[in-house]
């Protein structure tokens, strides 16, 4: 695509035949945005202003840019290859919160470069296991590229969900406010056992099971050795 596209309502972006790509790099979108490829298509977007996304299904990798404001959706997302968000402004919130959500690759959340901005809030439902992790690389992992010194850096909120998995971390995290972590199935864990992390804030755990779940976690505000958090089921 060349030159601009301009949409002051919602835009429907979609191929339906033959793997089709959509490759839309100079959109100016003022709704919502849906993306459905074909075959093994993929999407990338560049926005801007905020995305918002509509239900969309991309069944190849999808790449999507806002270039100066938050990364939304309102709609279920159902990507089947590597999923890449970036907000290039400071303190902008990816909340990618839909509660049928499905990645089936890696996921990666960019603030600005990775290395000169963070985040404001991150949101993120997965329909399986998540791992907070220093590279995107397989399924499950979830990427926090706003990095300080190997720290991924969250300066609001972080609401990470689990659907049918575990929660787990290779990745520090830094957050300025509160915390929430969230596993839906029976017998699954949470363990952030990194001694680099730092939770500001309230630290919230839900789990959905009425025998052993636990959370192991480490707090660098904490002294001693990592330890079970009491939890409610």
């Amino acid at each position: 695509m060349s030159g601009n596209v301009t949409v002051t309502g919602n835009l429907v972006a979609t191929t339906d035949a033959n793997s089709g790509v959509i490759d839309m790099g100079t959109l100016r979108v003022d709704g919502t945005m849906a993306l459905t490829t074909d075959g093994d298509g993929n999407a990338t977007v560049v926005n801007d202003d905020d995305i918002a996304f509509a239900a969309s299904t991309v069944r190849g990798d999808l790449t999507a840019t806002a270039t100066t404001s938050h990364i939304t959706d309102s709609g279920t997302l159902t990507i089947t290859g590597a999923a890449k968000f970036i907000t290039t402004a400071a303190g902008s919130n990816i909340e990618l919160d839909t509660s049928d959500n499905a990645f089936a690759s890696e996921v990666t959340m960019q603030a600005g470069n990775g290395s000169n901005v963070a985040f404001g809030n991150i949101a993120f439902v997965d329909s399986e296991a998540v791992k907070l992790h220093t590279s995107a690389g397989t399924n499950g992992d979830l990427f926090i590229d706003a990095n300080t010194d190997g720290v991924a850096a969250v300066g609001g909120s972080l609401s990470i969900t689990a659907t049918s998995g575990n929660i787990t971390q290779s990745l520090p995290v830094t957050v300025g406010t509160t915390s929430s972590f969230t596993t839906s199935a029976n017998n699954t864990t949470i363990t952030l056992s990194n001694t680099s992390n730092a939770f500001t804030g309230a630290l919230t755990i839900t789990t959905n099971d009425d025998s052993n779940d636990r959370l192991l976690c480490h707090d660098r505000r904490w002294y001693d050795s990592p330890h079970y958090c009491d939890i409610d089921h």
